[in-house]
């Protein structure tokens, strides 16, 4: 593909352009043809760096943790024993 179209961009500034600038032609059109296929690899590049990223955000998003109930259930515990402690402090 980095060798295809920068012959394909050649002939056709060779076909298209004017006989007495051919040379510049047909190099202006090889040059736009290697730009083309660059970009064209470049996207190749930038869509698998975008797989890659989807797949690591997958792999390292963290699961959320839900609170457990039992937080409640010692505090109200901790409540108790203290009632009970000021409790015997009062008889």
């Amino acid at each position: 593909m980095r060798l295809v179209l920068p012959i394909i961009g050649l002939f056709l500034a060779a076909i298209l352009g004017s006989s007495a600038n051919r040379a510049i032609d047909c190099l202006l059109g090889a040059a736009v043809g290697f730009l083309i296929a660059d970009l064209g690899m470049l996207r190749v590049r930038l869509d698998d760096l975008f797989k890659e990223l989807d797949r690591l955000k997958k792999e390292f998003r963290r699961p959320q943790v839900v609170p457990e109930a039992s937080a409640p259930k010692e505090a109200a515990g901790a409540v108790a024993g203290v009632r009970a402690t000021l409790g015997g402090l009062r008889t």
